[in-house]
């Protein structure tokens, strides 16, 4: 998986991690406070991206929680082809 990140410069990444927060706010609503993301595991043989999205301590479940819903797949689709070998863990957490 070297090639995924030899190949994926700063301006590419930060236009990657704002198609994917996009996609998350869409879903999600106002509910999201914050989306973070960790490139680290993209050098292992299976790689994945780490997207902790922190939720409104003060949101309604009821509001937010069918966003989740297909939420992969979204990310998956604005990550884009050449991404398609990385998979998208999603972690959710209160802020």
């Amino acid at each position: 998986m070297y090639f995924v990140v030899d190949r994926l410069g700063e301006d590419e990444k930060s236009r990657i991690e704002a198609k994917i927060q996009e996609e998350i706010e869409r879903s999600l609503g106002a509910a999201v406070h914050s989306v973070n993301f960790d490139w680290t595991h993209l050098r292992e043989d299976e790689a994945t991206i780490s997207i902790t999205i922190e939720i409104q301590r003060a949101a309604d479940p009821r509001t937010w929680r069918d966003g989740f819903a297909g939420l992969t797949s979204r990310i998956k689709n604005a990550m884009g082809e050449r991404l398609e070998s990385v998979f998208p863990v999603l972690m959710a957490r209160a802020a």
